[in-house]
C-alpha cells in the first residue's frame, strides 16, 4: 500500500527541497579539490647551494586555502621517439611531503628554508646538474596531493622540453614540441 504522500500530484515540499539542497551541497564539496603550481621554470641553485644542497629543482606552490596533505613527487626523463614512449625516473631528495600548508599560513618560515610556508623545492638527487635531453625527450613532473578538508586527490603535471638553442621550454602535452614550423 502506497503512502498518500508519494503520490504523484502530492509531493511534499520539504522533500523535493532536501534534495536540491543535499545535490548543491555535494557540488561544491566535489569542487573543493587541491590548487597546486608548479614553477615553469626548473630552479637553478647558486654555487654555494650547489655545494651544500645538491642539484636543480622544481619548485611548488599551494595556492589553496587550506592545507594539502600526502604530497608525492615524480620526476622522469621521457623518451618520446620509441613506441610506447620510455619513462627513466629521476631521483628527488624529499620525494614525498606529509603537509604543505596554506597562502593563508602565518608568515613564520620553516627553521631550515627562506621559502614561505606555502612553497616547497623538490631537489634533484643526484648532482647539481639539470638532466641531459637529448632530442625527443623531456622531463616529466608529477605531484599528486589530497586536500586536507575533503582528501579529494588532484596531480598536477609540468613538461619542459629543450628548443633548438637549448634552453628549457615549457610544454602542455599538445602537439610535437620539436616540429620546425616548415614540417607543420
Amino acid at each position: 500500500m502506497a503512502s498518500e504522500w508519494f503520490e504523484g500530484s502530492h509531493i511534499p515540499q520539504d522533500l523535493i527541497t532536501g534534495v536540491v539542497v543535499t545535490l548543491i551541497g555535494l557540488l561544491i564539496l566535489f569542487a573543493i579539490k587541491p590548487k597546486l603550481q608548479i614553477d615553469p621554470k626548473i630552479w637553478e641553485p647558486s654555487e654555494e647551494e650547489k655545494k651544500n644542497k645538491g642539484g636543480y629543482g622544481v619548485h611548488v606552490i599551494n595556492k589553496s586555502r587550506v592545507a594539502v596533505i600526502e604530497i608525492e613527487a615524480r620526476l622522469f626523463k621521457v623518451n618520446d621517439k620509441t613506441s610506447p614512449p620510455t619513462r627513466e625516473p629521476i631521483c628527488l631528495k624529499t620525494p614525498e611531503l606529509f603537509r604543505l600548508r596554506s597562502k593563508w599560513a602565518p608568515k613564520s618560515n620553516r627553521p631550515t628554508s627562506h621559502l614561505p610556508p606555502n612553497e616547497f623545492r623538490f631537489l634533484i638527487k643526484d648532482g647539481p646538474a639539470t638532466p641531459v635531453l637529448t632530442s625527443y625527450e623531456f622531463l616529466l613532473f608529477q605531484v599528486n596531493s589530497k586536500h586536507g578538508f575533503t582528501n579529494f586527490s588532484r596531480v598536477a603535471i609540468q613538461r619542459w622540453y629543450r628548443n633548438a638553442n637549448g634552453n628549457l621550454m615549457t610544454w602542455d602535452g599538445k602537439g610535437d614540441p620539436w616540429a620546425t614550423p616548415a614540417n607543420n
